[in-house]
């Protein structure tokens, strides 16, 4: 998640990393953080495909974190 000065937009919603905000057509939506940090990870991706460790790396970096308690 390196870019937090970047917006990204896509369809009626945009993505503020540097806020932390989620908006649809400019409002703000309600998002639990982790939720954002995922949905801002997936967004700076672009379409590539991540591996269930590359997400456990990425969203708990220095937590242990069973895979158990993540379903895909």
């Amino acid at each position: 998640m390196a870019n937090r000065t970047a917006l990204y937009k896509f369809g009626s919603y945009q993505l503020d990393p540097a806020k932390r905000l989620l908006l649809r057509d400019g409002t703000t939506l309600p998002i639990a953080p982790k939720t954002f940090d995922l949905l801002q990870l997936l967004v700076e991706g672009r379409g590539r495909v991540f591996t269930k460790k590359e997400l456990m790396s990425a969203l708990w970096p220095d937590s242990f974190v069973e895979e158990a308690n993540l379903k895909f």
